[in-house]
């Protein structure tokens, strides 16, 4: 009887884990211009407050390093962070929150014929700190130099510094858009490096996968309700909307 009752208490004591009310959760992220903006502007800010103020979760937002967000999350001192690859370290949401095309900027004298990763595999290439392609071995292959800003990133291919800069491809188009220093077009070029599919991430704890599922019936309820308008969203930030399945 002893047995069961134990069984009976750690059985109790899991579901309320699970079941508990979620009345705030903590967001951490940097503010990436277009999609995190700190007045709460932005396509991921618009999502989020879609996702959860409906059901009346009030959103504490912490701006942070990339790095720094995603050790937060995994130590669960913040509910989520996004977007991010595929990972085991968190919870992950159930559909994409946006396929990221990672591209290339160059200089054509500088690189010549582009025939993929082969052609700057001996160059000297440039992105921003926090920066990843999601592929470890493919990172190891390029000779990459680290920067805080994009405008300065930018700057560095044009004053021949380094012979290329990485970023996901709407992030480059705002960068170039801004650019203070006139260029001929025609001398340089954008190439795709790879496409990723980023996920909204939650500390891997019973919370985390409430709030997890929480964030999957927003999405779901966007996508049957609203998927006009966020396609709009989308386009107007260069983004592509994933095609789920809902």
């Amino acid at each position: 009887m002893k047995a069961i009752g134990c069984l009976i208490v750690l059985f109790l004591f899991s579901f309320s884990s699970v079941a508990v009310e979620i009345k705030e959760i903590v967001w951490i992220s940097p503010e990436w211009k277009g999609y995190t903006n700190k007045d709460e502007t932005g396509i991921y800010n618009e999502i989020m407050n879609q996702v959860f103020q409906e059901k009346g979760i009030k959103i504490i937002r912490v701006y942070a390093p990339w790095k720094r967000s995603l050790v937060k999350v995994q130590a669960s001192q913040a509910d989520v962070t996004g977007g991010e690859v595929s990972s085991s370290l968190y919870y992950q949401s159930k559909y994409p929150l946006t396929v990221s095309r990672e591209s290339i900027f160059f200089e054509k004298v500088t690189i010549g014929n582009w025939a993929g990763i082969q052609s700057i595999e001996n160059k000297k290439g440039v992105w921003i700190r926090g920066y990843s392609l999601g592929d470890k071995e493919l990172e190891k292959r390029l000779k990459i130099q680290i920067n805080d800003s994009r405008e300065n990133a930018l700057k560095m291919v044009f004053w021949r510094r380094v012979d290329y800069y990485v970023d996901s491809h709407s992030q480059l188009l705002k960068t170039l858009e801004n650019a203070e220093l006139p260029f001929n077009q025609d001398e340089y070029q954008i190439e795709t490096i790879k496409e990723l599919y980023l996920y909204m991430s939650f500390s891997k704890t019973n919370r985390g996968k409430r709030i997890r599922d929480l964030y999957d019936e927003g999405i779901e309820r966007l996508y049957r309700t609203k998927k006009t308008k966020l396609k709009e969203l989308y386009e107007k930030e260069g983004l592509l909307l994933p095609d789920l399945d809902i």
